[in-house]
């Protein structure tokens, strides 16, 4: 059973609210590292669209409610159970008609349709669905390994530095969850599943494709002008926006860091935990992306990555040592107090 099968709604399906009367958002969610900034930047050439860099609003908003782990100063053990013992009855429904109005207010201009690219939205798809019912939601895929690779290259120091526990939300349970997600949305008329792959190579039909989703009026982009498209904020992609100034089909089918066994071995595991069956649901092959895998050769940075995965092996007794520590010191004092 997936993660999000396990999740539990907070309250009753019937305490869902209707959608804010003006003003339109729509979801781009993805993984990291899946081509969102490029699909986001493709998207507002068309005149009805408008965007900022990743809101991350509802994560606040809405976390609470997913199986998401949260660290605050405070116990947010504690503040979950609050706010799910407040969040009841017709007081839901009314914070719920809040949450709407607030998403229909995102856009400067109240006649455009407003996308929000929050990569990690997909750990709490649900809960967005469920608090607000007709938004539309834009879900893209990429080659999982493709998607890891890029991880690497970006945030590894161009690749020298093989470290995936970090990335393991969006890996595992992000990709998990948008799975369970899409299969079933798989007949909701206001959930879109994109590749990445087909934007790249069809980028005129994958836009029109999400331009009819989202209702617009019909639009020829001219994709030759992507560069001079900026968005607003901080967050976001700040490898590939300067490293492809146009539409380029140069990032398919390559693996350039899979590039010693030990880290094509991590490969096969993940598609292993993955499963064949469910990586066909979202348009991939398990066949090729392991013939994809098995193409890549060579032993660079087979030295480097061994005493990276003994660093963070070391890293991680010791924090299981110390937190045994802690339980047993706790444990001890909680045995003094009742003596």
């Amino acid at each position: 059973m997936t993660e999000q099968t396990k999740s539990e709604n907070m309250f009753p399906e019937s305490e869902s609210s209707t959608s804010a009367p003006e003003g339109r958002i729509a979801f781009l969610i993805s993984l990291p590292r899946s081509g969102s900034t490029l699909l986001q930047r493709m998207l507002t050439l068309h005149p009805e669209i408008e965007s900022s860099a990743e809101t991350w609003f509802f994560l606040n908003a809405l976390g609470w409610m997913a199986p998401v782990d949260i660290q605050t100063e405070f116990d947010y053990r504690a503040c979950r159970i609050a706010l799910s013992e407040f969040y009841r009855g017709d007081r839901a429904q009314r914070l719920n008609q809040a949450l709407n109005l607030a998403a229909a207010s995102f856009a400067d201009d109240p006649t455009k349709i407003f996308i929000d690219k929050t990569p990690r939205y997909a750990l709490i798809l649900n809960e967005l669905r469920q608090c607000l019912p007709d938004c539309k939601i834009i879900l893209l895929f990429r080659n999982p390994l493709s998607v890891a690779d890029s991880m690497v290259d970006a945030w590894g120091d161009g690749g020298r530095r093989w470290r995936m526990r970090p990335y393991f939300v969006d890996l595992y349970k992000g990709l998990e969850r948008m799975h369970a997600f899409a299969e079933v949305a798989k007949d909701d008329p206001n959930t879109l599943v994109v590749k990445y792959e087909d934007v790249v190579k069809m980028p005129s039909e994958t836009f029109r494709d999400i331009a009819k989703f989202l209702d617009l009026s019909n639009f020829a982009p001219d994709f030759s002008k992507i560069a001079e498209q900026q968005v607003t904020g901080t967050m976001g992609d700040k490898v590939g926006i300067h490293r492809y100034r146009e539409i380029s089909i140069e990032s398919l089918g390559k693996l350039k860091h899979f590039c010693n066994p030990l880290r094509r071995h991590w490969g096969r595991r993940y598609l292993n935990w993955f499963g064949e069956q469910r990586l066909e649901t979202i348009g991939y092959k398990k066949r090729e992306l392991e013939h994809q895998l098995g193409s890549a050769k060579g032993y660079r940075y087979i030295g480097r990555d061994i005493l990276e995965s003994l660093f963070q092996l070391a890293k991680l007794l010791t924090h299981v040592r110390r937190f045994s520590s802690r339980e047993a010191r706790s444990k001890m004092g909680e045995m003094s107090e009742l003596s």
